[in-house]
């Protein structure tokens, strides 16, 4: 009988003894969260009887590397990854090797795969590299290092430095799955996943260009072996559903049908999820989700004909179409794509007609920037083009680049952070831009909420009935028409279940209120010919504008964004984020503010007795405010609806207006005005507050009554 699973106060997991011989498994961290690989190793060492402890990073970040080892306890250390991790399994492998000298330490993972052996020789201090699936390779290598031998060469799947010369024992061929059955050993973490992951088999029909050189070639697992782990999983966890995460379920439809017939069966019966292609047999969607299927993953990646040749898809844009038409015809099937830009000879073109695609096709899309992984027909392409001189560098620059947006990456690639490694027949600033717009212009499309009512409640509150463009779900939210602009209008749909979390926004434009002055926003947009944008807010704010074109501006005419402590000087996208001095140096002829005026702008411009000089004289005053948009040198437009009536109907009163929460002051009602609660000048900039008495003769409470009053006049309800 195994002992129990332990945890001590290094942090080190002690999951199975064995027979005397014991590994450390170190995951780095986010590899907690679904260890696929290291899962399978794990239970290929129980199966021979070897020990084995687990680390993961991400509970511990700082290790204590020489407590943890000082004991002679492992016969061995293994960390594995994707390349994305090269740089992270450099540090850790580096700093096992200061705190250990003399312990073994073993790489796999999917960047053995990909990555040239002796570049990770160079620069990743292991001893052993295991090439390929590890089941086999590392219990026999820990094994023979168990024995005290070094001797390697008859253990397939290695490669390893001696005296200088990098040594390969023969090449291991791959695991026959019909015959080797392994479930994956769960407890190398603390499970605690809503979801349950299981593999169906390894690899993918397809020979697509951008990926891992492993797929072309799919090899499935037996039927009964898949549902024997799923009866396993569910004896033994507790979860809310299965995630079938390799490329494809399954190749066809006689596969398909007998693993639906006998997943039905299982008790309890939990929904599931899976990726499939476009050329899938459509005729047997209708049994995926009768026997339990609530969510499929599907690769469009492109809506060009020319690309998906290029890119070795083996689809079409009509079988697209035909399989995306199918499965939206299925009730509770959700179905999500994803979509890929920069493709190899990808041109202007080709990126609208994805667009068109997409938006045709009306459902959620993970959206991506191609990246040359390592071993790939593309990374061979990048190279010919001159993008690829030392692996090791293309390697270094490629790791910041693997979890970031295509926004996140325009962004960066003009901040100087990152260099995008373009093989597409556009230069950067092109592809970057384009692929910009066109996501703009797919998410406003395609992320727009369908209004069914509208409905004022009192003098502020908006009450906006609106349906999901994914699922159809309605949803009933409240706006506060004095302080909402149309970037606060979203909300994220029960439908969304991985990837892309975007949310769904609702159109100011259908909406009583904020529709006509949009309008006439519109007007002023159009006349414009330079823009400068005044956003008040970080990056995630900013992100929120251009993310969807909610306000009907024409961003080829911004400019500029003005520069705030929260948005510090350099670039948003394409567009220069810059001080007030160089923006207006530019000569924009109009100022957008999607909300409020920057709160920062503002205290620059007049000091922390922004609010508390209203006793004195008012021609001062309105001469300070008033003289704001000749020091802008252009006119101001808010798409705030109430702040833009307050700078037309009562100029002198137009500072009060810009800064968040003021709305507050002026909307809260008579009640709290009556007894003087307002904010105080030390917490002007944040979003707290105290009480401050303001005697009712006063000319301050009068001067505040009479702007509430005529605001109120305004508003509709009232």
């Amino acid at each position: 009988m195994s002992k129990p699973i332990t945890v001590d106060r290094l942090g080190v997991r002690h999951v199975y003894e064995g027979d005397g011989a014991t590994i450390l498994l170190v995951m780095l961290p986010g590899q907690s969260s679904w260890p696929i690989g290291l899962s399978y190793v794990a239970a290929a060492l129980r199966e021979a009887r070897i020990g084995y402890d687990t680390l993961d990073l991400l509970g511990t970040p700082a290790p204590d590397w020489a407590a943890i080892l000082k004991a002679g306890r492992y016969v061995a250390a293994g960390l594995g990854g994707l390349f994305g991790s090269y740089l992270e399994l450099g540090r850790v492998f580096s700093d096992i090797r200061k705190a250990a000298p003399e312990l073994p330490l073993l790489l796999g993972g999917a960047i053995t795969w990909n990555v040239d052996s002796d570049v990770l020789l160079d620069h990743i201090c292991a001893d052993l590299i295991v090439v390929g699936e590890g089941e086999i390779t590392v219990p026999q290598t820990i094994r023979r290092l168990a024995s005290g031998r070094r001797c390697f060469d008859d253990i397939p799947g290695l490669v390893w430095r001696e005296n200088g010369v990098t040594k390969r024992s023969p090449r291991r061929t791959a695991m026959d799955l019909q015959q080797h059955n392994l479930l994956p050993d769960w407890d190398v973490v603390e499970f605690n996943r809503s979801d349950m992951i299981v593999l169906t088999g390894r690899g993918c029909t397809g020979t697509c260009t951008f990926c891992s050189p492993t797929n072309g070639r799919f090899r499935a697992r037996r039927i009964d072996h898949i549902i024997e782990e799923l009866e396993h999983d569910l004896a033994k966890y507790t979860f809310d559903s299965f995630s079938f995460l390799n490329e494809i379920l399954f190749p066809d439809a006689a596969t398909t049908l007998e693993f639906c017939y006998h997943y039905k069966r299982l008790k309890p019966h939990k929904p599931f999820v899976c990726l499939l292609r476009c050329d899938f047999p459509v005729e047997v969607l209708s049994d995926l989700r009768a026997a339990g299927c609530d969510y499929i993953h599907v690769g469009v990646e492109s809506g060009s004909d020319r690309i998906l040749e290029a890119m070795g898809k083996r689809t079409t844009v009509d079988m697209v179409r035909k399989f995306m038409a199918a499965a939206r015809k299925i009730d509770g099937l959700t179905v999500r794509s994803s979509i890929m830009f920069g493709n190899f000879s990808e041109t202007a073109e080709d990126i609208d007609a994805t667009v068109d695609l997409a938006c045709e096709l009306g459902v959620r899309q993970n959206t991506a920037l191609v990246l040359n992984y390592p071993g790939t027909v593309n990374y061979r392409r990048a190279r010919e083009r001159g993008l690829v001189t030392s692996d090791h560098d293309y390697l270094v620059n490629m790791t910041p680049l693997i979890e970031l947006s295509p926004w996140q990456i325009t962004t960066k690639t003009y901040n100087g952070q990152v260099t995008y490694p373009n093989i597409s027949d556009m230069d950067t600033p092109t592809l970057l831009k384009k692929t910009g717009d066109a996501l703009r212009r797919f998410h406003t499309k395609t992320y727009c909420a369908k209004v069914t009512r509208a409905e004022m409640r009192g003098h502020k509150q908006l009450d906006v009935t609106a349906a999901c463009p994914f699922c159809g779900t309605e949803t009933v939210q409240k706006y506060d028409t004095t302080r909402h602009s149309p970037l606060d209008m979203e909300w994220v749909c029960v439908c969304t279940r991985a990837g892309q979390a975007r949310p769904i926004y609702i159109p100011a434009f259908d909406l009583p209120v904020y529709g006509p002055h949009l309008q006439q926003c519109m007007e002023r947009f159009q006349s414009a010919e330079r823009i400068a944008l005044l956003v008040d807010g970080d990056f995630q704010r900013a992100d929120s504008l251009l993310w969807a074109n909610r306000i009907g501006l024409d961003f080829d005419k911004v400019c500029a964004v003005v520069a705030t402590p929260c948005l510090p000087e350099g670039y948003i996208e394409e567009h220069p984020i810059l001080p007030l001095d160089k923006v207006r140096a530019l000569n924009p002829d109009l100022y957008v503010v999607p909300d409020c005026l920057p709160r920062s702008l503002l205290r620059q411009l007049y000091g922390d007795s922004l609010l508390w000089d209203l006793p004195e004289p008012q021609l001062s005053l309105s001469a300070k405010i008033g003289d704001f948009r000749q020091y802008l040198g252009a006119d101001i437009v808010h798409v705030l609806p109430v702040a833009a009536k307050a700078m037309e109907s009562h100029g002198r009163f137009r500072k009060y207006l810009t800064l968040d929460g003021l709305h507050l002051l002026g909307f809260m009602g008579g009640s709290r005005l009556k007894r003087g609660i307002v904010r105080t000048k030390d917490r002007i900039w944040e979003t707290s507050w105290r009480k401050r008495l303001i005697p009712q003769g006063s000319r301050q409470f009068t001067a505040l009554k009479q702007l509430r009053n005529t605001l109120f006049d305004w508003l509709p309800g009232r």
